[in-house]
């Protein structure tokens, strides 16, 4: 019944099923407890899918935006809009005011809103300072009492401070800026902690329901803008389809594994090992205050294919066993120790791929990697120890006709071994070629980081994004951080003139594409101050040449405004904040459009005096990051792969050869992304490191077989046929079964996993046909002086001669 156990791995793994198969209660209870617990750790999972959930801790380019945020706060904003039909007239600042009081009294966690009602307005009386609101007193003072006729558009247009920010380029609309309370009150401890993603996903729903009401009662166009936005829709949309995808993804498994397996065991038995994985995984994520992120979408699909790999290959030959002998337990236990070194073999080095991940310079992509690992050698576990109890205490009748009646599964697979066979050189020729042709034009392949693209295009946060862009000048900001590396170095005027030089080069220019509005920093504040306290004169607004004159005049705007000034610099004056507001664009131009703005600031202030961050930066820094994780876990995986398929097959140039069908169908798939131009994103570009760790699978499956047929008969063509003979259907159902799965992210509304299940189906259906058409012709080529066909036998009569031994006790 099946192959001897003649190696110690196979005869371990028999007692360890023995085990399993007397105690099965004890395993199932014990396996159901650990479910449990895990379940109930998933209570404390988090979501995060913010730009610097995408970065280790300790990355110097998190600690300086982390600096940033402990000097002035997040750059983490909402924008609201209002359009007007008149401009700034009463009936456009009566809404604003409604609409601000509104959000004011309802919205949790936000810290201050600023619009044309309460925005800093600085003017000088008979030599004295007057710092206050644009609309002080309102309504109680009418709006035409103190700007009269157009005098408040007119100066909201022509301030540095205001324009572009509080009210659109052409006047047609007003904004109101909602910032975030820096720390909360956390109602279990009682203390005071950073604001968490889930708080501004609570602030920006609360903020969509007043609007939507707000816009109803006023016949307002409104519009609702800003990167917490952006997080909240993504987060939405990412709850919702995980479950859709997800689901279907366990729809079409039971399926296909009731197709082919014809019982309710077959669809079960998988799904307990599926679940189980994913539970794990998850529940770990729980456990060490791991947060689901983008990156995380394509978990899922992925822990389906590795849980229906392990069980389908365990499952096919039990049925086998069973239907030709009718003794359940020696045909568990002939199952177990003929498929478990296979699949232990399978699971480390998926698991080796996947752990290849560690070396990624972003977090996001290393987090992937450690829990798929954590799902695949789960996978394994579950396989070896609860699919014998589960089979012990199932009622399961010795028919089997499934995969005997798919006979024109075998006949397939056959005619693509012979004609592999039978045309071998040809074939693995064209093999390389296509190899190493396909290497070089998948180098064409475009990269892309443009969060609103991951959006359906007519969602809501995409036209108001967009509009926000193109009304405003600008959706974007660079925060540049410049360390005058002494306390009060900020007031000294060499400083503030290369900080003014600095200011006037990035205003209205163009980088890459990228357009610049006018920057906002202290130099805003200095100048408006020293001009009221020269009566109000245009020609004042200026940076004194006196240090002591600026500290002087600071020092009474402080005593009127401290908080404004702190928006800009420290308590100690030692760092100076500079606002870039720009363009929206793909976060790859932003890479380049941060190289340029270094240059400017290395020749103002020298080297390591600035660094630039916020969010918007990180974006653009994330790209690199993400393109050296891409080649260093390919590269890991890669070579890891090799060695450890070099060590199991004891053939290191097997492990080589065997690389040429597993890059193969990832680096077609790849001059198909060129083709239809798919870039690599934060989401797909890890597919092809995912796809080796999967696709290996299959081929370690073939050869493992291939190479235990091979040593007793001889014949490569022969071994090669008895190998599809006995994985052949494991290796189908599974590759459906993978294919199906993740294809089912095709009903995803987030096009990064649309892009990601589909090609990571292609490449999984891709591979089975190389293992069937190109596998064995490298093997031909390898092995074939060593042919030793049986004259007058044809290697299909001796395929069906080969008759399975019984395994003895």
């Amino acid at each position: 019944m099946g192959t001897p156990p003649n190696t110690y791995l196979q005869r371990a793994f028999r007692s360890w099923a023995d085990f399993s198969y007397r105690h099965a209660i004890w395993v199932i209870v014990a396996t159901g407890l650990i479910m449990i617990a895990m379940i109930l750790s998933m209570a404390n999972l988090t979501m995060d899918t913010s730009v610097e959930a995408r970065l280790h801790k300790d990355d110097p380019i998190r600690q300086h935006f982390d600096t940033f945020q402990a000097h002035f706060g997040s750059d983490d904003v909402i924008v609201v809009s209002l359009d007007t039909d008149n401009g700034v007239d009463e009936i456009a600042i009566a809404n604003i005011a409604a609409l601000q009081k509104l959000l004011e009294s309802t919205v949790p966690y936000v810290d201050e809103i600023t619009s044309t009602i309460n925005a800093r307005y600085t003017y000088g009386v008979d030599g004295e300072l007057i710092v206050e609101e644009l609309l002080e007193d309102y309504p109680q003072v009418g709006f035409k009492q103190r700007w009269p006729q157009k005098t408040l558009e007119n100066y909201l247009i022509a301030s540095p401070n205001y324009y572009n920010r509080l009210i659109s380029a052409q006047g047609s609309a007003l904004a109101l800026i909602v910032e975030f309370q820096r720390r909360v009150k956390d109602p279990e401890s009682g203390q005071f902690v950073a604001i968490d993603q889930d708080k501004k996903d609570e602030a920006v729903r609360a903020i969509r329901e007043q609007l939507n009401s707000f816009g109803d009662r006023t016949d307002t166009r409104t519009l609702l803008a800003g990167n917490p936005v952006i997080q909240e829709t993504l987060n939405r949309l990412i709850l919702s389809d995980t479950g859709l995808t997800t689901g279907l993804a366990f729809t079409l498994t039971l399926l296909f594994l009731f197709v082919f397996f014809r019982r309710v065991s077959g669809m079960l038995i998988p799904l307990a090992v599926i679940n189980g994985s994913l539970i794990v995984a998850i529940g770990m994520m729980a456990l060490t205050g791991t947060p689901y992120t983008l990156t995380m979408g394509s978990l899922p699909a992925i822990l389906v294919a590795i849980g229906v790999a392990d069980s389908v290959h365990i499952l096919s030959l039990f049925y086998r066993y069973y239907t030709d002998y009718g003794v359940k337990k020696e045909a568990v236990l002939n199952a177990v120790s003929v498929s478990a070194p296979a699949v232990l073999l399978t699971s480390l080095t998926t698991g080796a791929g996947f752990l290849s991940f560690v070396a990624a310079d972003l977090a996001s992509i290393t987090d992937l990697g450690i829990f798929t690992a954590i799902a695949v050698f789960t996978a394994l576990i579950l396989s070896v120890t609860l699919i014998p109890a589960l089979l012990a205490v199932s009622r399961i009748k010795p028919v089997n006709q499934n995969l005997r009646a798919l006979q024109w599964v075998s006949t397939l697979t056959n005619a693509c071994v012979r004609v592999s066979v039978d045309h071998a050189r040809v074939i693995s020729a064209l093999a390389v070629i296509a190899l190493i042709a396909g290497g070089w034009h998948a180098t064409q392949l475009r990269f892309s980081d443009d969060i609103l693209a991951v959006f359906p295009l007519d969602a809501p946060i995409v036209g108001d994004q967009l509009r926000y862009d193109a009304e405003y000048h600008g959706a974007g900001n660079f925060e540049v951080l410049i360390d005058s590396r002494v306390d009060k170095g900020v007031l000294a005027p060499e400083f503030l003139n290369k900080l003014e030089r600095l200011s006037d080069a990035l205003t209205h220019t163009h980088i890459a594409g990228v357009e610049f509005d006018t920057p906002y920093s202290v130099l805003n504040i200095i100048k408006e101050t020293h001009k009221a306290l020269n009566d109000n004169d245009s020609g004042a607004y200026v940076i004194p040449d006196q240090a002591n004159v600026i500290a002087q005049e600071l020092l009474i705007f402080e005593i009127s405004n401290r908080d404004d000034l702190l928006d800009v610099v420290d308590s100690d004056f030692r760092y100076a904040r500079l606002t870039l507001k720009m363009t929206y664009a793909d976060g790859v131009v932003y890479y380049e459009v941060l190289g340029e703005i270094y240059k400017l600031l290395i020749s103002e202030f020298g080297e390591n005096s600035a660094v630039v961050t916020g969010l918007t930066a990180l974006l653009g820094e994330s790209i690199p990051r993400a393109l050296s994780s891409m080649l260093k876990s390919y590269a890991i995986a890669l070579v890891t792969i090799i060695i450890l398929m070099g060590i199991m097959m004891k053939s290191l140039r097997i492990g080589l050869v065997s690389m040429i069908p597993n890059l193969l169908p990832i680096v077609l798939v790849m001059n198909v992304m060129v083709f239809v131009d798919w870039p690599l994103d934060q989401t797909t570009i890890s597919v092809g490191a995912i796809a080796l760790g999967l696709v290996v699978d299959d081929t370690l499956h073939y050869l493992f077989h291939f190479k235990q047929a091979y040593q007793n008969r001889n014949t490569v063509a022969r071994s090669a046929m008895i190998s599809v003979r006995d994985c052949g259907p494991a290796l189908l159902i599974t590759t459906i079964i993978y294919s199906s799965a993740s294809f089912g992210n095709i009903v995803s509304s987030i096009k990064s996993f649309q892009m990601f299940g589909t090609t990571l189906a292609l490449i999984t259906v891709l591979a089975l046909l190389i293992d069937l058409l190109v596998t064995p012709a490298l093997l031909v080529v390898m092995f074939g002086g060593k042919e030793k066909r049986r004259s007058g036998v044809s290697v299909e009569e001796e395929v069906h001669r080969h008759v399975p031994i019984r395994i003895a006790d």
